[in-house]
Order: structure tokens, then C-alpha cells, then sequence
């Protein structure tokens, strides 16, 4: 059996391109009120843009997204997120 490494993401990678690649991902983005994700428009959206439109740290967001990638297990609370610095 082939050892596979979870996907990696960045900040400049594109939601469409994200939910390509794990759709299930979607609930992470869906927990912290970003109920964007099924929007047309935000399919050419970096992660780092939605975040910041959304008043939130793209780092944050960028590190939950590739801790659910690894394990598969929700453990985010929306209050956990630091909005742009405050």
C-alpha cells in the first residue's frame, strides 16, 4: 500500500482548486461562517482573499485547513479565529 502524504495548501491557492481536490474540506469554511464556498465566484478566489474578506487570518485559516487535510477530523470553534489581528 502507497504511503500518501495529505495535500498542502497555501494561501494563494484557489477554493475551486481546493474543493477539487477534497470536497470534504468544505465544512471547514462552512464552520467558521464562510458559507461562500458553493458561490461561483469564490471557485477564483484565493484562500488568503476569502479570509480577509471574511475579517479573518489567512494563517489561521490556512493552518486549519491543512490540519483537517491530514487528519479528516473537524476540531475547529470559529471563536478560535483571530480576525485580521484583533
Amino acid at each position: 500500500m502507497a504511503d500518501e502524504t495529505p495535500v498542502q495548501v497555501s494561501k494563494d491557492m484557489k477554493i475551486g482548486d481546493l474543493l477539487a481536490l477534497d470536497p470534504t474540506v468544505a465544512p471547514v469554511f462552512m464552520n467558521i461562517g464562510m458559507f461562500c464556498v458553493g458561490c461561483p465566484a469564490s471557485q477564483g478566489e484565493t484562500i488568503e482573499e476569502a479570509a480577509i474578506v471574511h475579517g479573518l487570518d489567512p494563517d489561521d485559516l490556512i493552518e486549519e485547513i491543512n490540519r483537517y487535510l491530514a487528519t479528516h477530523e473537524y476540531g475547529f470553534d470559529a471563536s478560535g479565529m483571530n480576525p485580521m489581528g484583533m
